[in-house]
């Protein structure tokens, strides 16, 4: 959040907040806070974040996944 959060607008910080809280609390998987802060490092175009291996792990088929 420390690379973003000056850079979003104060509902997409709200809305990433209450997604990992809702995580946090066993509401939603992993992937729901997950792909948001994709979608930030893309718009962002941050080249840190970019690099990170857990938003981008290789091979795809190691990705975030929703198992039930």
């Amino acid at each position: 959040m420390d690379y973003s959060k000056k850079d979003l607008s104060r509902d997409e910080n709200q809305g990433l907040l209450a997604a990992i809280g809702e995580y946090h609390g066993s509401l939603i998987p992993l992937i729901s806070p997950a792909m948001l802060l994709n979608r930030y490092v893309r718009k962002l175009d941050q080249p840190y974040l970019k690099q990170q291996f857990y938003l981008n792990p290789n091979p795809a088929e190691l990705k975030l996944r929703n198992h039930v």
